[in-house]
């Protein structure tokens, strides 16, 4: 070992090895990391909406996000809404549901109107008798074909560009003339139109057949009201109690039960399925948000500590830029931000319980390692669940708290009782290679191929191909708990008694 030398102020030193992380390019031999905590900008009154109770979240062709109020319809601009004036032709109050057609022609319901316009101006379209349309409230307006679909009272209109230029309303006709049950909602996905009708669901298709699928298909008794058909071709159904899936070549649907302590019993206005950019889908729960990876549902709840996030969610929206926004009841918008930058993983995606003292990106394979309290982890890039690791015997690597590669990229593991472990990836398998006093707190490898093991019982040194490691000679006895280069390549020590610096390093 070569010679070391402490520092003339012990003080002065224990505060700046307390700051090295910040200075030094040291080991990451840290405490604990702290749980991560989602932040939340919350949009309302002073953000220009009028009306806080959210029905419906939209985002038009050109990216702009709209929010559909019970006192107007507003118009996300610069960090902001913006309210729809009379003076653009729009007069109602209490809007319902925005949808644009294949002319581009955007289309809002109102519980005392439906309005047709640009963005920018809007006209009221009547009833065949003259009258203004109520529209209902949800999944109400749809394109189909080169009409709108609209739902008034439960009941499905059709309405058409005119002859003359007005429009044409009538009701919404099947080939056989069959007569639709009550109708909750209607998506328009392919060429086809799907209906949440009575407690089933009915697709017509673009020749007016029209097939009822229920309890034989899969279907349970409800009031279905909102459908969705991801990227990779899967129609997901959502009703009050119940999410199905029908993946693309399976036979048909089959239900998609959320997970213990998420509940699917309240009704709420808005309710819909959203598919973010990285093709996970969400909706609400009973108490905050569900989003399907892996091939199960994840729960953002605020009893597991998102204490910021709205205990009221109804529609959800996932825009172009990869945004997540949330309407509430009563509380404005939200958006999630960072949605999609920051992943983020808990026990119910595989990860050991916390808390977490180490984290790796290996060289050697590039897959991200974890050491938690309660054992280790690899991250599976294709399921996005975390993997155990598991020791010579099979179980748990309790108390991994590092994680360091060595240069040929062979990933090397210290949990606190002193074990030192390598991973054989051919295998799979742990090999203990070193046992040292307690309690070890850093590891890493110097130039030479040695690697240090830094504990609160000394240091002790395993150069390469030797068998086991032995105590440093020649250094103060210490509790160490880091070291590492520096950007000099020094090479520096972190004790309890203070810092220390190799000589003989120029």
């Amino acid at each position: 070992m070569p010679n070391s030398h402490p520092s003339p102020s012990p003080s002065l030193l224990r505060g700046i090895a307390w700051r090295l992380a910040a200075v030094l390019a040291l080991c990451a031999c840290i405490g604990a990391v702290a749980a991560q905590e989602y932040s939340f900008r919350n949009y309302a009154q002073a953000d220009g909406l009028q009306g806080l109770s959210i029905n419906c979240l939209y985002a038009d062709r050109h990216g702009v996000v709209w929010a559909c109020t019970e006192l107007g319809l507003h118009r996300y601009e610069r960090e902001r809404f913006e309210q729809i004036g009379a003076d653009t032709g729009f007069g109602s109050p209490l809007v319902h549901a925005i949808a644009e057609d294949r002319r581009q022609r955007m289309w809002v319901g109102t519980s005392n109107a439906l309005y047709v316009g640009d963005g920018r101006r809007f006209a009221a379209v009547p009833a065949a008798d003259g009258r203004r349309l109520r529209v209902d409230q949800g999944q109400s307006l749809a394109a189909f074909g080169d009409d709108i679909v609209v739902l008034s009272d439960k009941r499905p209109l059709r309405i058409s560009a005119g002859a003359a230029g007005g429009w044409q309303v009538a009701a919404l006709r099947t080939a056989d003339a069959a007569p639709l049950a009550e109708v909750y909602s209607v998506t328009a996905i392919g060429e086809a139109l799907w209906l949440g009708c009575g407690r089933a669901l009915c697709r017509l298709d673009a020749q007016g057949r029209l097939q009822r699928l229920g309890r034989a298909d899969g279907v349970p008794d409800d009031i279905w009201l909102a459908l969705l058909r991801d990227r990779n071709g899967t129609l997901w159904a959502r009703s009050i109690h119940h999410i199905l899936a029908w993946p693309a070549g399976a036979a048909g649907f089959s239900e998609r039960a959320p997970p213990p302590g998420s509940g699917l019993s309240t009704m709420a206005v808005g309710i819909n399925l959203v598919e973010d950019a990285a093709g996970r889908v969400l909706t609400r729960s009973d108490t905050g948000l569900l989003r399907w990876e892996g091939g199960q549902w994840r729960a953002f709840e605020r009893a597991q500590g998102l204490e910021a996030l709205a205990p009221n969610i109804a529609p959800l929206l996932s825009d172009r830029q990869g945004r997540l926004w949330m309407g509430t009841r009563g509380r404005g918008v939200q958006r999630w931000l960072g949605y999609g930058l920051i992943q983020h993983w808990e026990e119910p995606q595989g990860l050991a319980t916390a808390p977490t003292w180490s984290i790796l990106r290996s060289r050697g394979d590039g897959r991200l390692y974890v050491g938690s309290e309660m054992g280790a982890n690899v991250l599976d890039p294709v399921s996005g669940r975390m993997l155990p690791l598991t020791d010579t015997d099979g179980q748990a690597l309790r108390q991994t708290v590092q994680l360091v590669d060595a240069a040929d990229g062979t990933l090397w593991l210290g949990q606190s009782s002193g074990r030192v472990l390598r991973l054989d990836r051919r295998s799979g398998r742990m090999r203990e290679q070193a046992k040292v006093l307690p309690a070890l707190k850093c590891m890493f490898f110097d130039d030479a191929g040695t690697l240090w093991i830094l504990t609160t019982s000394g240091l002790f040194l395993l150069p390469a191909g030797e068998p086991s490691a032995q105590p440093a000679r020649d250094l103060p006895r210490d509790q160490f708990v880091g070291g590492g280069y520096d950007a000099r390549h020094r090479l520096w020590l972190v004790g309890q008694n203070g810092l220390y610096l190799r000589q003989g390093q120029g």
